[in-house]
């Protein structure tokens, strides 16, 4: 079950550059873009493995009925596959650089929007 929202937060140091350590209240169970860990702030690998994540909780391998996506680690559901990187460009790669919070129900509201109709009501109301 998803938690009612997903932080994110950089301890230490604020920047890029000094010694910091990354915390999130979600745990990366799937990996494909970014090895090194999750991210946020940014458009690159680390953001787009956090977005892969979340919609990962929200749409399991096998709700859309097709056959999952294999990743370099683990696999997800082609609807999570495909919605994930619009999902890391319009809320985890604007994340502040401090961290911040993405609201369940937002989550909701992009799969009801971006999935194809009716899969997108389909998949969150189950």
């Amino acid at each position: 079950m998803p938690p009612a929202e997903f932080k994110f937060e950089r301890r230490g140091e604020h920047g890029r550059r000094g010694p910091y350590t990354l915390h999130f209240n979600f745990r990366q169970v799937i990996v494909h873009h970014s090895p090194a860990g999750m991210e946020w702030g940014y458009g690159g690998s680390g953001p787009a493995d956090a977005a892969l994540n979340i919609l990962h909780l929200f749409l399991p391998p096998g709700c859309d009925g097709q056959e999952p996506v294999r990743l370099w680690q683990g696999e997800c559901s082609q609807v999570a596959w495909n919605l994930h990187q619009e999902f890391k460009r319009l809320y985890v790669a604007t994340l502040p650089d401090e961290g911040g919070v993405i609201a369940a129900e937002e989550v909701e509201r992009f799969i009801k929007v971006y999935a194809l109709p009716p899969l997108g009501e389909r998949l969150v109301d189950d």
